[in-house]
């Protein structure tokens, strides 16, 4: 009978009972009349368990243990088994005098498995879950039923419970919250029909109108936001049905995507000029993104049109950077460009688009949606209970409004959904696994090649049910939820063989996608090849966040298949993290491979590294011990460039204890000789680019300003020729600086403020610590205390959390002056103390001279409004 159910996790009850000391009862009756009052109880026990559609998987002798919601789920189970565990009882206490039942329940995750014997089949429940039901069952009196916390939580009030409290039980390591059943009644409703769209007449209003604008010529952009289920892809296809014509980009929901996927199952590839190898990575990428614009355009050139683009939160970089672009040239298209993303998630360059915001649907839609689901007709208590589980969300409603007893709906709308789903044939429940899995639009091929079987007519089915979304000849989930309820069900052994499948499959597809699969799929050696292809592309493009989650992939990769690629992989992922300011991570990192590391040039490296993150940290003493260390082997090796690099991180050293003509004159050596060396430990042009910035800095510090603008010039062309974001980042603060030092803040905040968007959009998290300062300096420097105070305050708890504290007693200090000057003398004190306890615990003179500078002097300054005559300049 089950010998064709897949192992699988499911939301179920499990019902254990057991005929209390049945030896006793029998032992003085012959075995024929023994095993007819047994017999008689069984079989009672199993009408009570069949008439509430559980299934008897095991008989125990004097037992039975009974699924509730498995094979098939159902969203009423809890309830379901506490009715038959009442008509149980009753029955058996009624119908065979002497003897007596005690019955356990508990709901949970079980992995359901069928039980093969020849050709013999039983279903069966295994996990921890299905143990602590069997200890239920065996603690409770004679008579009863004890159900868990979580089985009556389930059951609701549709069952009457009387609390135990905290009950210890055989085996088990901490004591359950039970409760005896009294009583259980059952309700049944009508089923229903499709759902309309309720509710949204105005916004349906607001976007036709804007349509109809865009038909007369006006370009119109509106961006709708709501919460998963709130209708935002329901709504934009009703009010967008009459565009011509419409174009839908639809994001697709992976950490891992690459550049430009959303637009290429819009467009095709037709747009995308082939490669110009003359073209630096920064023209091609520019060329992509014009011509991505360009077909765009095209496409929306004639009247009434309409671009709409779905879940614009799970853009990937290069068709957000296109519809950015798109976006500044649209108003003379006459064209609507619709954008949807999830509340709270949409993309920073959509926020100064004209929102449209989907609020949980008002009682009165959500009680008519409800009671039109519900056959049209429902007592007012039902249609109550549905509304308010479901919080005036349209999606769950209207898969609520699918359960034979709304009374009975369990918070999470999974089972209700895997209802659904288990009432589909095998082969299309195991295609909508297949979906979720790969977890973005496919092909039917592929879908083939996973599934073993054609897709098409089954796809068409799915489609048909509601379960699935075509775009174009690709498929899809339908919805998040209906992939995660597919996905969930499959039991772990079950997901690995199907990524594997899917990797296996896939062939040439990108590497982030053959990457995750092979990774879940356990296929290790595959894993470590397609994440790292895919970290060094996300490196290629400066997406950092990308890059060190694919390292991190290929590290676990390397460890089951390749220790010896670990290292390698562990000094590549320094740079994102550094750049992302993960220091803690970082640390963790380094440490592993100064545990792997073997021959001098990787010690070297790592002492590099290590003296870095000591500095970084404001730990100057440790940040000079490892300098020497490295370079006393460059010395014992005669290597010239690592004594180089050694001289680098002594400049480094300088600049944060405040020796600022030692630091300049070790960074115009750096700088002078650093590309001798071909990138060997780092010495490479972005370097020199930093090594001009820190002179510069130090030298505005020593009154050099000529000097100043010299080395902060030759840090900007190096940056130009470099092309990296952050070394475009490191000259723009270098002249920010300078331009303070020539006393023009109010040019200098501007830069500083570039710079800190620049280090948004390059995922360069560290250096906003570095451009919050300078804007605060700059800030404060225009005598405008309060953006001053803000910024600097926002670079103090930012360097804080990543534990970036060089020049943090410098930011406190000024801090402080603003404090003092907005007439917050209290707060100014207490930033003034940290200021010097911590630039003592530093060694930082330089600190250590402005909190001294800041502190409270018998002449308040809180009404003062003169800018110092001496500005802090480092960072």
């Amino acid at each position: 009978m089950f010998h064709d159910v897949e192992d699988e996790n499911k939301l179920a009850t499990i019902l254990f009972a057991d005929i209390v000391d049945s030896s006793a009862v029998v032992e003085d009756l012959p075995a024929d009349a023994a095993l007819d009052v047994l017999r008689g109880a069984l079989e009672a026990m199993g009408a009570a368990v069949a008439r509430h559609g559980g299934t008897v998987t095991r008989v125990m002798g004097d037992g039975v243990m009974a699924l509730f919601g498995a094979p098939q789920a159902r969203e009423d189970h809890a309830l379901a088994a506490c009715l038959a565990a009442r008509e149980m009882l009753e029955a058996v206490g009624a119908g065979f005098p002497g003897l007596a039942l005690r019955v356990g329940l508990h709901s949970g995750e079980f992995v359901v498995h069928a039980v093969q014997s020849g050709n013999l089949s039983a279903l069966d429940a295994t996990g921890s879950a299905a143990h602590l039901a069997a200890r239920i069952q065996a603690a409770a009196a004679p008579g009863e039923c004890w159900v868990s916390e979580a089985t009556r939580a389930l059951a609701g009030e549709a069952a009457t419970t009387a609390p135990l409290g905290e009950v210890a039980l055989k085996g088990q390591r901490a004591p359950a919250r039970l409760h005896r059943l009294l009583g259980a009644r059952a309700a049944r409703r009508p089923a229903r029909e499709e759902a309309p769209l309720l509710g949204r007449a105005a916004e349906l209003r607001r976007l036709r109108a804007a349509l109809a604008e865009a038909r007369a010529g006006r370009g119109r952009a509106l961006l709708v936001l709501g919460e998963p289920g709130l209708g935002k892809t329901r709504l934009l296809g009703e009010a967008l049905r009459p565009a011509a014509p419409l174009l839908r980009v639809v994001a697709l929901r992976l950490r891992a995507r690459h550049d430009f996927a959303a637009l290429e199952g819009a467009l095709g590839e037709d747009w995308a000029p082939p490669p110009d190898p003359a073209h630096s990575p920064r023209e091609r990428r520019a060329a992509l993104v014009e011509a991505a614009v360009a077909a765009l355009e095209a496409r929306l050139r004639t009247p009434g049109a309409a671009l709409w683009v779905d879940d614009a939160q799970w853009l990937d970089e290069g068709s957000a950077e296109a519809l950015r672009a798109l976006l500044r040239r649209a108003a003379p298209l006459p064209a609507l460009l619709a954008f949807a993303a999830r509340s709270g998630e949409a993309p920073p360059w959509l926020d100064a688009t004209e929102r449209l915001e989907l609020p949980p649907l008002a009682e009165a839609a959500a009680r008519e949606l409800a009671l039109w689901g519900l056959g049209g007709s429902a007592p007012g208590e039902v249609v109550g209970t549905l509304v308010a589980r479901c919080g005036g969300n349209p999606l769950c409603i209207e898969q609520a409004a699918l359960a034979p007893d709304p009374r009975a709906i369990p918070p999470d709308i999974r089972v209700l959904l895997a209802q659904r789903l288990d009432a589909l044939p095998a082969p299309a429940k195991r295609l909508m696994a297949v979906l979720a899995a790969i977890e973005e639009p496919c092909a039917p091929a592929l879908l083939d090649a996973c599934a073993g079987e054609p897709a098409a007519p089954l796809l068409e089915a799915l489609e048909a049910g509601g379960f699935l979304r075509r775009e174009g000849a690709l498929a899809a989930c339908r919805h998040a939820l209906f992939a995660e309820v597919a996905y969930g069900a499959l039991t772990a052994r079950r997901r690995v063989a199907l990524h594997a499948r899917i990797c296996a499959a896939a062939g040439g597809a990108h590497p982030a996608f053959l990457a995750r699969h092979a990774r879940l799929g356990c296929l290790w050696p595959e894993a470590l090849v397609h994440a790292r292809a895919a970290a060094e592309g996300a490196l290629a493009r400066f997406a950092h966040r990308d890059a060190a989650a694919f390292l991190e992939e290929a590290i676990e990769a390397a460890r089951h298949a390749d220790p010896a690629a670990e290292l390698p992989l562990l000094l590549l992922l320094r740079e994102p993290l550094f750049r992302l300011g993960r220091m803690e991570p970082l640390r963790a990192a380094l440490r592993r491979a100064e545990a792997l590391a073997g021959d001098s040039a990787q010690l070297a490296q790592l002492r590099i590294f290590r003296s870095h993150q000591a500095w970084l940290g404001g730990a100057y003493a440790e940040a000079l011990a490892a300098v020497e260390d490295v370079a006393a082997q460059a010395a014992q090796e005669g290597d010239a460039a690592l004594a180089l690099r050694a001289r680098f991180q002594r400049g480094l050293w300088a600049l944060g204890v405040g020796r600022f003509g030692e630091c300049a004159a070790l960074m115009a050596e750096v700088a002078a000789g650093a590309e001798a060396h071909g990138g060997r430990f780092g010495l490479d042009a972005p370097l020199v680019v930093v090594a001009r910035g820190y002179q510069a800095r130090c030298l505005v510090e020593l009154g050099e300003v000529a000097a100043a603008r010299a080395a902060a010039d030759a840090a900007t062309a190096k940056a130009r020729e470099v092309e990296r974001p952050f070394s475009w980042i490191f000259a723009a603060y270098a002249e920010c600086v300078v331009l303070r030092g020539e006393g023009r803040p109010a040019e200098a905040a501007a830069r500083a403020a570039e710079g800190l968007e620049q280090c948004v959009r390059a995922e360069t998290e560290l250096m906003r610590v570095v451009g919050l300062l300078l804007l605060g300096l700059a800030e404060f420097e225009a005598g405008r205390w309060a953006a001053a105070e803000r910024h600097l305050g926002e670079s103090i708890a930012l360097g804080e959390a990543m534990r970036f504290l060089v020049h943090q007693p410098l930011k406190l200090a000024r801090r402080a002056e603003a404090l003092r000057r907005l007439g917050r003398a209290g707060e100014a004190a207490d930033c003034a103390a940290r200021a010097l306890a911590l630039a003592r615990q530093q060694g930082d003179a330089a600190g250590e001279a402005a909190a001294l500078a800041a502190q409270p002097s018998p002449k308040s300054l809180s009404t003062s409004t003169e800018a110092p005559t001496a500005p802090l300049t480092l960072t």
